[in-house]
């Protein structure tokens, strides 16, 4: 009497386990992908899982309320933090040192020591996290641009990106002073700063 097994088109994210085998976030639950067994199954059935992510072998998980972490040799699963009740979590991110959520609220970043949040560039909405190798985080918001953390400890600083206008001429951000003025080539106007946190 084998499971039947619906796979949806919608695949949010994909993640390995230490094994090789593939975890897919599809239709807000995880599918299990047995590389040996070349076989599908269902990971989860709670249809409340909002993003993935890989953690040197072990395999992170949001859901609307929580921080879960399956082990690297097995599927055994460990809770690992409850999420601020006024916040609406949307990706997850990990670093040696740290769980990353983006959230509508701010960005909320969870020592793996204490697993106590400190919320940065609070009330910005953050579409994503990106560490890079070097240690560096990169995050990206729904409406303030790009910002980076240099190490985990430091406050984000917003990054200029040059960008191109209608007729083609290049216009950029630089802070002075508090305020950032935008060049189009010909006038500069004043614009508000990014909120920073």
């Amino acid at each position: 009497n084998k499971e039947k097994l619906w796979i949806g088109n919608r695949v949010h994210g994909i993640a390995f386990d230490s094994t090789g085998n593939g975890f897919l976030l599809i239709d807000n639950d995880i599918v299990k992908y047995n590389l040996r067994k070349e076989r599908f199954s269902k990971f989860t059935s709670s249809n409340n899982i909002i993003s993935i992510c890989e953690d040197n072998g072990k395999i992170l998980y949001l859901t609307n309320d929580s921080i879960f972490e399956k082990n690297a040799d097995n599927d055994l699963i460990l809770f690992r933090a409850k999420i601020d009740s006024h916040a609406t979590p949307k990706k997850i991110s990990a670093t040696k040192d740290y769980f990353y959520i983006a959230t509508r609220q701010g960005l909320y970043q969870y020592s793996r020591s204490n697993m106590r949040p400190r919320v940065l560039l609070k009330g910005e909405n953050i579409s994503n996290v990106f560490p890079a190798k070097n240690g560096t985080v990169y995050i990206s918001t729904l409406y303030s641009g790009l910002f980076r953390m240099k190490t985990p400890g430091s406050v984000p600083e917003f990054i200029s990106i040059p960008q191109s206008d209608t007729k083609g001429k290049k216009q950029g951000r630089e802070c002075r002073s508090g305020a950032c003025r935008r060049r189009t080539g010909r006038a500069s106007r004043r614009c508000s700063p990014p909120r920073r946190g």
